[in-house]
């Protein structure tokens, strides 16, 4: 049995939407008979909470997450925790995300599929669910999409391209990244209010990563 432990430092910039982010990550791996089973703790501060374009709160934020990992199969959880009381929330989950995937590694594609629960603790917003697919393809240059679809409340599908470079310099990898969503009509009127396909968001972001 062999077992690694492992930490990153990430500094994210997402410029445009949200100023600098520092999450610590941990991972454990073990390995018994040639099977590794893998897991991660997540946690990040964020000055505001901005997904798929909208704003779910303009103050700070605490996201953890925590995963295992299987032969690809991989299930987690993901959740926000209000820092302010700017919603009348503060010290209390206000959703949290439950999260099975499946992920099949090509040459140089790596392709998943996505189930997510979304759950809304202490708020008034409905339950909801997607199905998602995950691919990414490339080295140093990586391109990226994602495609998910609501198949409870909006009914509806979000589309994202990205593209970005990942460049090592000594210990440090940088990885500036760009992403465009694009929302489709039914998808847009439940969570806009606009019944149209159109885009609704764009993302930059620096990743910094460096061993502990």
């Amino acid at each position: 049995m062999m077992k690694i432990i492992t930490g990153v430092i990430y500094l994210l910039l997402l410029i445009g939407l949200t100023v600098p982010v520092v999450c610590a990550q941990v991972e454990v791996e073990e390995e018994e008979e040639g099977i590794f089973l893998s897991g991660g703790v997540e946690a990040g501060l964020y000055s505001k909470y901005i997904w798929r374009g909208m704003e779910l709160n303009d103050k700070g934020v605490f996201q953890p997450e925590i995963w295992l990992s299987l032969l690809g199969f991989e299930a987690g959880v993901w959740g926000n925790m209000d820092l302010t009381d700017s919603l009348d929330n503060k010290g209390k989950f206000t959703e949290v995300d439950y999260i099975a995937s499946y992920t099949h590694e090509f040459d140089l594609l790596s392709a998943s599929l996505v189930y997510l629960y979304y759950d809304y603790p202490n708020t008034d917003e409905i339950k909801t669910q997607e199905i998602g697919l995950e691919l990414e393809a490339g080295d140093e240059l990586v391109l990226a999409l994602e495609a998910y679809y609501d198949i409870d409340q909006a009914e509806g599908a979000y589309l994202k391209p990205a593209l970005g470079y990942s460049l090592e310099l000594r210990d440090i990898i940088l990885t500036p990244a760009i992403g465009l969503g694009w929302g489709s009509k039914k998808y847009n009127e439940y969570n806009f209010g606009a019944y149209k396909n159109s885009l609704v968001d764009l993302e930059f972001i620096l990743e910094v990563e460096a061993d502990l």
